[in-house]
């Protein structure tokens, strides 16, 4: 198998355990930061909105280009 094939396959993975990882140290973040959790949970908030917002916009942009090539 292609080797692109496994990193796309790594990425993918590591992007979508960035906003599930950040939820489990947030305590510490809030804390290294001297803000409260809940100020700090608005970086899994932002994260979100903007990822959310990103996705559709870029599916747009990118849609005149081959998928696979797009991907590789």
């Amino acid at each position: 198998m292609d080797k692109r094939v496994y990193l796309l396959t790594i990425v993918s993975f590591v992007v979508g355990m960035v906003e599930l990882i950040i939820g489990g140290i947030l305590d510490i973040v809030a804390n290294d930061l001297n803000i409260s959790i809940g100020q700090a949970g608005l970086l899994i908030t932002i994260f979100s909105l903007v990822y959310a917002i990103a996705a559709p916009i870029l599916l747009i942009l990118t849609s005149g280009i081959e998928r696979k090539r797009l991907t590789l």
